[in-house]
């Protein structure tokens, strides 16, 4: 893996990453505007799975999904760029691995809420209350995605070379 790692470092994209402060900069900012996207709609339809605003239709709140979607891509596409700009530095710190362990966790989660509970919630009343394993689900969401935050925000203090 780490021949992996070293053969990404020094690309053309790499260097240009870390030479350039305002690609750098700008993909910080995506990747940011991106969770801020990505958290908002997860939010706003888990929380109203788990009985926040029960007066709003759920097939209302699932639009949401489609923004946290958008956000993804953005944190995505800015996140494998950081990679690319330092591969080695990212790929052998622990804490970046927990990160992804908890993005693929998380989107497991998404895919399981989605292929179990999407056909049967669209067919309920408004004010429908979603059984507790699908409520399980959406708590496991919140969880996990904010522990990406979390793992995102403190990645550089486990790192002597950030």
């Amino acid at each position: 893996m780490l021949e992996l790692m070293r053969s990404i470092d020094g690309t053309a994209l790499g260097h240009t990453m870390l030479a350039s402060r305002w690609l750098f900069a700008l993909m910080e900012v995506l990747h940011f505007v991106g969770i801020a996207l990505l958290s908002a709609g997860i939010a706003a339809f888990d929380l109203r799975v788990l009985g926040v605003a029960p007066r709003l239709p759920i097939a209302s709140v699932h639009r949401f999904v489609l923004l946290s979607l958008a956000g993804f891509a953005f944190t995505a596409l800015s996140g494998v760029l950081f990679f690319v700009a330092d591969p080695v530095r990212y790929g052998t710190n622990p804490i970046f691995m927990v990160k992804m362990a908890l993005i693929a966790l998380a989107g497991i989660n998404a895919l399981s809420f989605e292929r179990l509970w999407t056909g049967r919630w669209r067919h309920l009343p408004v004010s429908a209350v979603l059984p507790p394993a699908a409520k399980l689900l959406c708590a496991g969401s919140l969880l996990l995605w904010t522990a990406v935050i979390v793992t995102g925000r403190v990645l550089p203090q486990f790192s002597r070379t950030f």
